[in-house]
Parts: structure tokens; C-alpha cells; sequence
């Protein structure tokens, strides 16, 4: 079953899903849209009484955090979904003006192998293995946070046998201009990026 988290910042709301879930003002902006949530999730630290009250209305159910904790609102919902055996598990929203909730949401990526959509962008990691990615952005970025052997295919610039290593850049901007990329993993883990600039 597929599961979006929906952060407390900006974000579309068309993506299916089978599950949804707010976090925190996430769970706020969706109650808002008349959106009904399975579950919202978060310390609620920044929702007004009536707002919460608004979030209870559209919630199947309402977990309230610790204000001080070692989780953000974002990994506690995802480590919350994983125990209940979720899986295909989707972050989605835009970061405001937070770069370390931008920071903290792509370290969750690798961790628990969950994707992250923002606005115009879609971020996933990708273990050992043949892998399909579509042509649905602009630019296909490929990064890792170790090192990763890999061959790449279908797209502008190709990689036959490359090694990427934590600070390497060259892989950066990509196109694919098949109506697939294709990426094998030889070893190791790679975060992809697919971005749009238009």
C-alpha cells in the first residue's frame, strides 16, 4: 500500500495514495483543504487550539508528540508507518525557508528508503540492481553518501562502470533522453534527484 506524509509546508495534493498522513501544520493544511487523513501525526507545536480541533475533525486518528524529542515530526511519522509494516512510503511538501528540514528529509531518504517529493522536484535512493527511471523531469542527478559502482544508460551522458564517491560532483545534472534511464547498481547506494528548473 502506498503512503504519503504530508509535511507542514507547501505541497500538491493530486498524488494517490492509499494512506495519507499530516504532520504537524501538514495535518492543518490538508484538514483545511477538506482533506481526510488516516493519521496526523506531530507535537502540534505550531497549530493554534482551534486549529488542532480542525485536525482532529479529519483525522481517523491523532498522535501527539513530545515537544522535545530526538525524532523530527517527519521521522517519527515514517519510523511510526515502517512498524506497522508500510513500506512504499512517499515524504511530500516543499521546505519553506528551512534548509535543515531540507537536510534532515534527504538523510531520511537513504535511511529508511522512503522518496521525497517536492514541488518540482523527486528524491529516492536505490540499492544493488537494475533500475527503471522515468523521463519526468528535467535533470537526473545521481549523489552518494559512501560510494557507489554503477552503470548508467538512456540518458545523455552515459557511465559504464563509474565509481561515485561522497564528493563527487560530475554526476550532477543529467538528462535522460530515452523514455527511460536505466541505472544498475553494482555496489554500494545511490540517491537520486530528478529536478525541473521550467
Amino acid at each position: 500500500m502506498k503512503v504519503n506524509i504530508y509535511l507542514p509546508h507547501s505541497f500538491k495534493v493530486n498524488y494517490k495514495a492509499d494512506v495519507i498522513v499530516g504532520v504537524d501544520y501538514g495535518a492543518f493544511i490538508l484538514a483545511q483543504k477538506g482533506i481526510r487523513m488516516d493519521v496526523a501525526i506531530g507535537d502540534f507545536d505550531s497549530t493554534s487550539n482551534s486549529e488542532f480541533e480542525l485536525v482532529e475533525k479529519f483525522s481517523d486518528k491523532v498522535i501527539k508528540l513530545k515537544v522535545e524529542k530526538n525524532e523530527t515530526d517527519s521521522e517519527a511519522a515514517i519510523m511510526y508507518l515502517q512498524a506497522l509494516g508500510y513500506k512504499d512510503i512517499t515524504i511530500v511538501g516543499d521546505i519553506g525557508n528551512r534548509l535543515d528540514h531540507f537536510l534532515i528529509n534527504y538523510r531520511l531518504i537513504e535511511k529508511y528508503n522512503v522518496t521525497y517529493l517536492l514541488n518540482d522536484s523527486k528524491i529516492f535512493s536505490l540499492e544493488k540492481g537494475v533500475h527503471k527511471v522515468k523521463n519526468e523531469y528535467q535533470f537526473l542527478s545521481l549523489f552518494t553518501n559512501d560510494r557507489c559502482s554503477l552503470n548508467l544508460s538512456g540518458t545523455k551522458y552515459k557511465l559504464k562502470n563509474a565509481t561515485i564517491n561522497y564528493f563527487d560532483t560530475y554526476t550532477s545534472a543529467n538528462e535522460i533522453i530515452d523514455d527511460n534511464a536505466t541505472i544498475e547498481i553494482i555496489s554500494g547506494k545511490v540517491t537520486v534527484v530528478l529536478s525541473s528548473d521550467k
